[in-house]
């Protein structure tokens, strides 16, 4: 029945409880011996999707029978597509053909075609990593991001796409 004197007994604890453990991802975002803020090496595509995913405020989730999602945002209308090909028009113009036009789209990599503007008002492009910046420190494996857990999401929240 656990202890049962000083503190518990003063508030009459009959015992339980619990703990959650959590481990920490190392920091995503590292400067390089230029100064230059890059992705981690530690990360792979999946670890990045995940991580990137979760900071834009979506749950990840992959799925196989739509190839340029990595997350979904908590109304199940509005995605997330993360990578690190260098976004082309032809790229962008085979991606939007997965998506409808009521589906939004936030498309995050690492670079762009020049001057490359989304066509499509349903779809978003942003920068990796300008689009997590501000939510990381530098060189230090525990950092705390003020990360929210999207399945406590009211459906009225709804998600914000700029930041």
């Amino acid at each position: 029945m656990g202890e049962q004197g000083g503190i518990s007994k003063a508030v009459n604890w009959r015992g339980g409880g619990g703990f959650q453990f959590y481990e920490l991802a190392p920091t995503l975002i590292e400067r390089d011996r230029f100064g230059v803020e890059v992705i981690s090496g530690k990360y792979d595509g999946t670890m990045l999707a995940m991580a990137v995913a979760r900071l834009q405020g979506f749950v990840f989730q992959q799925r196989e029978d739509r190839p340029y999602i990595h997350g979904v945002n908590n109304l199940n209308n509005g995605y997330i597509y993360v990578t690190t090909a260098f976004v082309t028009e032809t790229l962008l113009n085979e991606i939007s053909r997965h998506f409808s036009r009521e589906e939004s789209l936030l498309i995050c990599a690492n670079a762009f075609e020049l001057g490359l503007k989304s066509t499509r008002p349903n779809i978003k492009l942003k920068k990796i990593p300008e689009c997590i910046l501000r939510k990381c420190e530098y060189g230090v494996d525990n950092y705390n991001l003020n990360i929210i857990d999207l399945s406590k999401f009211d459906e009225e929240d709804g998600n914000e796409w700029d930041e």
